[in-house]
């Protein structure tokens, strides 16, 4: 049996609650905290010290359209 018939064997079968809970619960998690350190927190904090960047924006503007695009990404998330 090679491996793509055991992937296809093990996804058949039915999840459990612990696996159920994860399976819903790790996308949210990924999406709204691993996502966004490592695209926006981190490089904000070590590559704009380091490269002396300004800030564009204060915080209220870029909280509208952090705001939005969340919003929409729930949205798609929950679709």
């Amino acid at each position: 049996m090679n491996l793509i018939d055991k992937l296809v064997e093990v996804s058949k079968k039915p999840l459990s609650p612990e696996n159920n809970f994860l399976a819903k619960v790790l996308p949210i998690l990924v999406f709204f905290f691993l996502f966004p350190a490592t695209l926006f927190v981190i490089p904000k904090r070590v590559f704009d010290p380091w490269l002396e960047l300004p800030t564009l924006f204060s915080l209220p503007v870029r909280m509208i359209p952090a705001s939005v695009l969340m919003a929409l990404g729930v949205f798609f998330l929950a679709a």
